[in-house]
């Protein structure tokens, strides 16, 4: 098929039916609330051409180690309003071209900043990650109820830049 572009939401439909668009830039699934809610590593297997994919309110849990490594091309992922608790750094390998990644809205309780620096260190890429409105009660509270969005340099050590953010924004 020679579908660019797939929208869907509100509707139950497994998360492999993906998997045969080939073809697909842009992959957008909102409001998938009644689907199953963990994603398969064989969900977006095909999908090697996407440069965009919306995973928006579809009360995802988890994502699986490799679940993009098939992606060399994503340069934007959204995964805002979900259930995400905590993030697997092994999920995000494969996406050397990612730019933003949008995680507002989520469980992200577990989450810390070294994991957040592993996931970093492999998406070299990245310019912008959002993080803010998450149920956070370690040091990603105080940066995510601050900023809108934190731009990342590949040039600069994470640690250091957000611990000089904590100390300024706790003043």
């Amino acid at each position: 098929p020679n579908l660019k572009k797939l929208e869907i939401g509100n509707i139950r439909i497994p998360w492999t039916c993906f998997s045969h668009l080939t073809n697909l830039t842009e992959l957008l699934c909102k409001n998938l609330y009644r689907n199953h809610r963990d994603i398969e590593i064989e969900t977006f297997k095909g999908l090697v051409n996407l440069k965009t994919l919306h995973l928006s309110d579809c009360e995802i849990k988890e994502l699986p180690a490799n679940i993009f490594v098939n992606q060399k091309q994503l340069e934007t992922l959204y995964l805002n309003s979900n259930w995400l608790s905590d993030l697997n750094c092994e999920a995000f390998n494969g996406l050397d071209n990612l730019r933003v990644l949008n995680l507002k809205r989520n469980q992200l309780s577990k989450f810390d900043l070294e994991k957040l620096n592993e996931i970093l260190v492999k998406l070299k890429q990245l310019e912008k990650i959002h993080l803010f409105y998450n149920n956070n009660d370690n040091n990603l509270k105080s940066i995510s109820n601050k900023l809108a969005e934190l731009k990342i340099k590949s040039d600069f050590k994470l640690n250091e830049e957000i611990t000089s953010l904590l100390k300024k924004t706790a003043k």
